[in-house]
């Protein structure tokens, strides 16, 4: 009788307590929304120059294949700056984007020439996107997915590859230019989760 006792007097002063898991100062600020076509899924991550917010949505946008945007934490508006076309542009966006130099930088992990995703550069004075690199679904890798810069360069993974296991790969931000190696080290299912090996 004594420990029921304790039991409910311990859950009426638990009741009492504030709940820590809403204590903090959570605000939705930005709701995507199919109908309006502004892009759907942003799975990835934001990155930020400074004054602006930017990412991608794997998917959605006016042709369904995903976008990349840009918003304004002070006004709260979203812009879309590239709205893929499922083209030699690429298609679904599963990773955001990495800036330099005014210039965004991604990959889609489908489209492109050849359907095995791309490497992308987005010009933000002007919104124009180039695609810097097409996957063969050879030696180079297919369906990439992340994306880092490092001294002038980009390096990512991607799946397949010579060894069938995965490759890490390094493209001049400049000129496109690709070099991949297979990893003798890593399983394919982690390079699939993007991990970086530099």
């Amino acid at each position: 009788m004594k420990y029921a006792v304790f039991v409910s007097a311990l859950a009426i002063a638990i009741a009492e307590l504030p709940v820590a898991a809403n204590a903090a100062d959570y605000r939705t600020v930005y709701s995507f929304d199919d109908a309006a076509a502004d892009g759907a899924a942003p799975i990835a991550a934001l990155i930020s120059d400074g004054k602006m917010l930017y990412g991608t949505t794997k998917s959605g946008g006016p042709y369904g294949y995903g976008t990349v945007f840009q918003f304004d934490p002070k006004t709260k508006k979203e812009l879309l700056i590239h709205t893929f076309l499922g083209g030699q542009d690429g298609q679904n966006p599963y990773t955001g984007v990495v800036y330099q130099n005014g210039f965004l930088y991604g990959t889609t992990f489908d489209g492109g020439a050849a359907q095995y995703g791309t490497v992308y550069k987005i010009d933000l004075s002007t919104g124009n996107l180039t695609t810097l690199y097409a996957f063969t679904g050879m030696d180079d890798g297919d369906y990439p997915r992340g994306l880092m810069s490092l001294k002038g360069s980009l390096y990512g993974t991607a799946s397949g590859g010579a060894g069938g296991a995965g490759v890490v790969f390094k493209i001049d931000a400049k000129t496109g230019e690709e070099s991949s190696g297979a990893s003798t080290n890593l399983t394919g299912s982690m390079f699939d989760k993007g991990h970086y090996v530099i």
